[in-house]
């Protein structure tokens, strides 16, 4: 695992650049033995999960199941809910973890406002290293700069 490419952000965080996806072909199903294999037999550091996919509780069983300890991985999780802290909250349950890596608003589309969904994220920074937003064209993205607090 330590010959795993990897990039910085600005703010320091590192990022495995590759990384295991639960969602499409996942979505909706146990997940437990494709994490187990992504992350014990093909070297996969990065596990990536949303709410929406239906299957981090298996995501999380895999995690525990694999033996890797926590830190070794970077795991994205993502929110579709207008109330992130509730949806948040119900994923760390899920994935048995106290922390995820990297954690996104998902479909910002769930509200017409970017920065007020972003502002209602910012409680919950204590488990999360990384909060983002995945911006969906230029109208989102001209919204979201308004407010450079994040």
């Amino acid at each position: 695992m330590s010959n795993v490419h990897t990039i910085k952000l600005r703010d320091g965080t590192v990022v495995p650049t590759l990384g295991f996806g639960t969602g499409t072909a996942l979505y909706g199903r146990d997940a437990t033995a494709a994490v187990r294999q992504a992350i014990e037999k093909a070297g996969y550091t990065h596990v990536d999960c949303a709410e929406a996919y239906g299957n981090e509780n298996s995501v999380g069983d895999a995690i525990v199941a694999s033996g890797i300890p926590r830190e070794q991985l970077f795991l994205t999780s993502k929110c579709n809910s207008k109330d992130p802290r509730k949806s948040l909250e119900k994923s760390l349950a899920e994935l048995k973890t106290s922390y995820v890596d990297l954690y996104l608003i998902h479909s910002p589309i769930v509200t017409s406002n970017i920065v007020e969904a972003w502002t209602s994220r910012r409680p919950v920074d204590a488990p999360v290293k990384k909060v983002a937003a995945r911006i969906q064209g230029p109208e989102q993205s001209k919204r979201s700069q308004k407010d450079k607090s994040y």
